[in-house]
């Protein structure tokens, strides 16, 4: 959105802004996913302890299923802060 507003607006002073890529209400809330979808669950390891005045990142694993239809469904989001040796 950002280099859309630059390239086609002009407008040079837009900056990117936390929270409005995605929006809440494009999202249905669902008890389950359907059953025989494909299912993955990756992990972006950031394996940073939290330290007195540091902000560590966060390790996070996403579990995605993808109907035959091409629909996604977020099935569960773990995240945690700390070593390699420690899992959430």
């Amino acid at each position: 959105m950002v280099d859309r507003e630059r390239l086609l607006s002009g407008n040079w002073l837009v900056r990117p802004s936390a929270g409005l890529f995605f929006r809440r209400p494009w999202f249905e809330i669902v008890d389950a996913a359907p059953g025989g979808s494909s299912t993955i669950r990756c992990w972006d390891r950031a394996a940073t302890e939290p330290r007195p005045g540091t902000d560590p990142d966060w390790t996070v694993g996403l579990r995605l299923s993808k109907t035959e239809r091409g629909i996604y469904y977020v099935e569960d989001v773990v995240r945690s802060r700390g070593t390699p040796a420690t899992r959430p």
